[in-house]
């Protein structure tokens, strides 16, 4: 139950990451995590934010249609596993196009990061992810608190 929670901590990271890029570059924020309203952060430019928007726009794009294809894939697999005579081999394929499509979801996030950072330099990227580590530490320990299946 550790590791799944751990893993969910780290989509949650990955999804908060590219909601705060968005919520940064359109402007004034309530920036709850401090506890004040701040202003963008004033030394991005229109093109950044722009570009950021773009990005952030692709990635979940990209993001939600391979969720799609994952949703789809698990629901397959629940039926192949819910017949009593198991098809091993198209259980196998199943596994193996599950593993594909979580490894082309993760990849997502590593073009998204490698991406950003030709857009902003350390300057700004640290300012976010202050903000992002300060926001995750108050989300984080409530989550952490959770227990039960996950399908509920």
């Amino acid at each position: 139950m550790q590791s799944i929670n751990l893993w969910l901590g780290i989509r949650t990271r990955h999804a908060a990451m590219a909601v705060l890029f968005f919520v940064l570059s359109i402007g004034a924020v309530v920036d709850r995590s401090l506890g004040q309203t701040s202003d963008r952060i004033k030394f991005m430019s229109h093109e950044q934010e722009g570009k950021i928007r773009r990005l952030v726009n692709k990635t979940q794009g990209e993001q939600s249609q391979l969720k799609k294809l994952l949703s789809e894939e698990n629901e397959k697999l629940g039926q192949l596993y819910g017949q009593f005579a198991l098809d091993e081999k198209r259980i196998e394929a199943s596994h193996q196009a599950i593993v594909e499509l979580e490894q082309k979801l993760l990849k997502t996030h590593l073009v998204m990061h490698r991406e950003l950072r030709t857009i902003i330099g350390p300057e700004i990227y640290s300012e976010i992810a202050k903000r992002l580590k300060i926001m995750m530490e108050k989300q984080i320990p409530a989550a952490s608190k959770q227990t039960g299946p996950i399908s509920q």
